[in-house]
């Protein structure tokens, strides 16, 4: 008996997400299978930390990032997109006005960019809990000093903008 061992290689777009499940009833798709405005919003804010965490030096234009994302997709993100074009131009132009801001290119240019930086931290009123996350990035300058750096590309969500309600009294 032979076994066929070989991975599998396909050409081509995937047609549909197989998140994109079928209605029980009429066998369309239960869902619109465009990335919404959110969803291409988290790409787009995505493929800049990706591109901050590359550290590229400030003074690039919007088509010179362009072409240098051509293989920063990911094959999962593009299941939905129909088009990467648009959302690889916001991510280019969004990168380029923040790089090249000149607060955030002298940080960046000033010391050692660290990008994606994992931390725990337990609080001291609760050291039973640990909280983990991840820093967009940190900035070793050369005389040690540590510059937490965390980029927001998306517009502001309410419950962050908008204070929290005083306690009832």
């Amino acid at each position: 008996m032979t076994i066929d061992v070989r991975p599998l290689a396909v050409a081509g777009r995937a047609i549909r997400a197989v998140t994109a499940g079928e209605s029980a009833t009429d066998g369309r798709p239960a869902r619109d299978d465009r990335p919404t405005a959110d969803q291409a919003a988290q790409l787009v804010g995505t493929l800049v930390h990706r591109l901050l965490a590359r550290r590229l030096p400030a003074g690039r234009d919007v088509a010179s990032v362009v072409r240098l994302m051509a293989g920063s997709f990911r094959a999962e993100e593009l299941v939905d997109v129909e088009d990467s074009g648009p959302i690889a131009a916001r991510a280019a132009d969004l990168y380029v006005s923040v790089r090249n801001r000149p607060d955030v290119a002298a940080l960046l240019d000033a010391g050692d960019w660290h990008a994606e930086v994992p931390f725990s931290f337990a609080p001291p009123d609760h050291p039973d809990r640990l909280v983990r996350s991840v820093i967009d990035g940190v900035v070793i300058s050369e005389d040690g000093t540590a510059t937490v750096v965390e980029f927001k590309t998306g517009a502001p969500r309410p419950a962050v903008t908008t204070p929290a309600a005083p306690p009832a009294t």
